[in-house]
């Protein structure tokens, strides 16, 4: 029958991805002086595989390090909508995905992965539910106070 890959395989997946596309997107985009804006990153990385599948978060940090290269976003919108209405919006899709399929109790670990992220790194900002327009409002307010 099929396999599931472990935790720590699917993390190197993830890596390898995020490798790539630092290489061949975001640091000669970079360097060229563009903005980068990235709708994943490494804290995505450590609320889901660390928090919400067990991996190693010092395992995740060392790989990290070689992935990114030194990169750091300057900014992290974390849009906080909770578990059951994200996992109802993802629902409306027919092609929900391996982790949208996971387990309450696996999304309920991501969430509060997040927050534990938002706790110690000021960089990222929770943003509570609200309608899309709204929603761009705050963001746009945080992002013209930083540039």
């Amino acid at each position: 029958g099929k396999e599931d890959i472990t935790p720590e395989t699917e993390t190197l997946l993830y890596m390898a991805s995020r490798k790539e596309l630092v290489k061949n997107v975001i640091r000669p985009k970079l360097e060229d002086g563009y903005t980068v804006i990235c709708d994943r990153w490494l804290d995505a990385t450590i609320a889901y595989q660390s928090y919400g599948s067990g991996v190693s978060r010092k395992w995740i940090e060392s790989v990290a390090k070689e992935v990114v290269s030194g990169l750091k976003p300057d900014v992290t919108f974390w849009l906080d909508v909770p578990v059951k209405t994200g996992l109802n919006r993802a629902g409306k899709r027919a092609d929900l995905d391996k982790i949208e399929r996971r387990a309450l109790t696996f999304h309920n670990a991501v969430r509060s992965g997040y927050a534990a992220l938002a706790s110690r790194h000021k960089r990222i900002r929770r943003i509570a539910p609200a309608g899309i327009e709204l929603t761009h409002r705050r963001i746009a307010k945080i992002i013209h106070e930083i540039y």
